[in-house]
């Protein structure tokens, strides 16, 4: 039992070869010479100081219970040279130790209710075993660094500051806990490579711009509401995931790099940085917003960089100051907004998307697309390619033309499984094939082109060309019950049509021009649904209209001899356009079922038979023109509508071959034929000059 101080005038060492207890608060004092106690201390709540000057000072068994938690100094003071716990040491306040210390068992300094925290001024050794705990309360500061020589340790300032400063470093081939809670953590530039883990727990976390590199896992996770703030490069040399908690904001340009292990954001990621997370195969997540107060990125350069083929999960928004690239699959879960940096994007890996996703300077999607929403990519005018399958029951659409003239690449990647496909770009290059479960929509000032097949008849939706389509092939343009709208100009290239839409109309809204090779029939329109052609036609061969439809032409067609003549079908055909005369002209025979004239009306066939087998009505005045050929009318004229406007022929017969009637002929004018007319039904032919 020790119950005054010891000291020593002259130098020589200071031992105690048994138990030792302290009866009073103590100081022992050596003169440059180690001072030893070889077996437990019991403090009996009394204050130790130890002063060996460069000497050592050894604790061989527990020491425990050293002062009050309410002194207002620490309890266990320390001097030497170098200092050596064998076994644990617990005070009830906090310790004060200048010089090298080593602890070879567990440390706790002080309670929840200690006035002091503890300061180490000297190199700190951990030389448990086992793993180990050093704990501490009301603040813990190491200044000359740390070493961890045998076993992971944890370093706990139980919510209060844990500092490490001035000079040292924090090393040792074991793993690290640091754990401030909600206290302040500072000096995680001290750490040197080589440790085997890190976890960090503490408030407001700075990550220092030198960086810190682990071999293996490292965890950093941000109490009380504050951030992890990234400096620098934050790296493990060994495989271990490398985990965020609590939000982290980008102060410098940061990297975040793996060993083929996972990296994970469990909060918001912010800051006018650039960023680089390399994982290898490693996943990479991002569990909270990106870019949501700033936009991430410095505008220069890649705002985001995701190197490794491990694929990278987003699951609230995106937004940065400039593009991104990676290497492996990604999965936006949210919207996407990459402003106008320096940069555009590009996708190695498959792109899973279900809402929009904005960028500039061209947007690559190489590994494809896979939608699991309504999406919208918008590339404002620039170019969007995809260079894989595009796939999922979802609508989809591409705008690279606003704000610019972009173009789109890679739509015959376009899976038939989407529900729906709008395309905007500067030009259109439609690959044969194409199709979607659903709507299409093309828009393109520059140009539309169609190369062949185009929907579905199974269960393809309308289709709409919003500009001029051009046929760079023989193409069939289908749809499942649903209507073709050719909202301008159509030139054929010389190429042959065919429009299916079962009841759907098709509506050509522009000039037709330049349509078929020749061959069979220039133009064939199958579907029981209406026809609507608004503007002049010009063909190299016969139309063909089939399934009963109806048809209606409102301005002037041209056709050129080619193999087939024209076969209007079954259906009604409207012919005629107010206040001037359409033509209609063809080869190798013109045929329909019933005509009704919507104004004055001129048909020629160039020397071929004429023949409408059923009805012809209308105020209006018809001329037809068979040359030596035929001209039949097996149905009623002007049964319903006198034909004829009252002004001049009704019907002028201008060819030299002969006409037929075969039933009752009703005009409001005269009939001028120059051949031979045959009437098998009675008629009546009016006007004032009847004959």
């Amino acid at each position: 039992t020790l119950n005054a101080n010891i000291s020593s005038t002259a130098a020589g060492a200071i031992s105690f070869t048994g138990p030792t207890t302290l009866a009073n608060d103590l100081t022992g004092q050596s003169v440059h010479s180690a001072i030893t106690f070889n077996h437990a201390m019991a403090g009996a709540n009394k204050q130790l100081i130890v002063n060996a000057g460069t000497g050592t000072v050894g604790f061989g068994g527990t020491v425990s219970n050293i002062g009050s938690a309410a002194s207002a100094s620490t309890v266990l003071q320390v001097t030497a040279g170098s200092t050596t716990f064998d076994n644990t040491l617990q005070t009830n306040n906090g310790a004060s130790i200048t010089g090298p210390v080593t602890f070879k068992n567990d440390v706790t300094l002080g309670s929840l209710s200690s006035a002091t925290g503890s300061l180490f001024t000297g190199d700190v050794t951990l030389a448990k075993a086992t793993a180990q705990t050093l704990s501490g309360f009301n603040g813990l500061t190491f200044r000359n660094g740390m070493l961890l020589q045998n076993a992971a340790a944890t370093i706990n300032s139980n919510n209060s500051a844990l500092a490490f400063t001035t000079a040292g470093s924090i090393r040792g081939n074991q793993g690290l806990t640091l754990n401030a809670g909600t206290g302040a953590l500072t000096g995680l530039d001290r750490i040197a490579a080589g440790l085997t883990s890190l976890d960090v727990t503490g408030s407001g976390l700075t990550l220092p711009n030198g960086g810190i590199n682990v071999a293996g896992a490292q965890t950093y996770t941000a109490t009380g509401g504050t951030a992890i703030t990234l400096n620098g490069t934050v790296a493990s040399s060994a495989p271990g995931a490398i985990t965020f908690t609590g939000p982290v904001v980008l102060n410098n340009t940061a990297m975040v790099i793996s060993n083929d292990s996972a990296v994970t954001f469990n909060g918001t990621v912010n800051g006018a940085r650039d960023m680089v997370v390399s994982t290898g195969t490693g996943a990479k997540t991002f569990n909270g917003a990106v870019g949501n107060t700033t936009a991430i990125g410095s505008g220069t350069g890649m705002a985001l960089t995701l190197a490794g083929t491990g694929a990278t999960t987003f699951t609230d928004t995106v937004n940065a100051a400039s593009g991104m690239v990676a290497d492996g699959a990604v999965t936006f879960s949210k919207a996407v907004a990459l402003a106008n940096g320096t940069t555009g994007s590009s996708f190695t890996g498959a792109v899973t998307l279900g809402g929009s996703f904005s960028g500039y300077d061209n947007l690559s999607f190489n590994g494809g697309l896979n939608l699991t929403g309504a999406t919208t990519i918008t590339s404002n005018g620039s170019t969007i390619s995809m260079g894989n399958a595009v796939t999922g029951a979802q609508n989809l659409t591409l705008n690279a033309l606003s704000g610019g003239f972009g173009n789109i690449i890679g739509l015959e990647n376009i899976s038939p499984l989407l529900t729906g496909l709008s395309v905007t770009a500067q030009a259109l290059n439609l690959p044969a094939g194409l199709a979607v479960a659903g709507a299409m929509n093309f828009t393109a000032p520059g140009a539309i082109i169609v190369n062949g097949a185009l929907g579905s008849a199974a269960n393809g939706g309308a289709i709409t060309f919003n500009n001029t389509v051009t046929l760079a092939g023989d193409a069939t343009i289908a749809t499942s019950n649903a209507a073709v709208t050719f909202g301008a100009a159509l030139n054929g290239g010389s190429r042959n049509l065919v429009v299916s839409s079962g009841t759907g109309t098709k509506t050509f809204s522009g000039a037709v021009s330049g349509l078929g090779t020749g061959t069979g029939a220039a133009l064939a329109l199958e579907g029981t649904g209406a026809n609507v052609v608004n503007s002049t036609v010009g063909a190299n061969s016969g139309l063909l209209v089939q399934n009963g439809s109806a048809t209606t032409f409102l301005n002037n067609v041209t056709l050129g001899d080619g193999s087939v003549g024209t076969n209007l079908g079954t259906g009604k055909v409207t012919i005629g356009r107010s206040g001037a005369t359409t033509t209609f002209t063809g080869y190798d025979g013109i045929t329909a079922q019933s005509v009704e004239l919507a104004g004055d009306t001129s048909i020629s066939s160039n020397g071929s038979a004429v023949t409408v087998n059923g009805t012809v009505d209308g105020a209006s005045n018809l001329t037809v023109n068979a040359g030596p050929a035929t001209t039949t009318f097996n149905g009623v004229i002007g049964g319903t509508t006198l034909l004829g406007t009252g002004t001049g022929a009704a019907l002028t017969l201008a060819g030299t071959g002969s006409t037929v009637f075969g039933n009752v002929l009703n005009t409001r004018g005269n009939l001028v034929s120059a051949g031979n007319v045959t009437f098998n039904n009675a008629g009546n032919i009016g006007g004032p000059d009847a004959s």
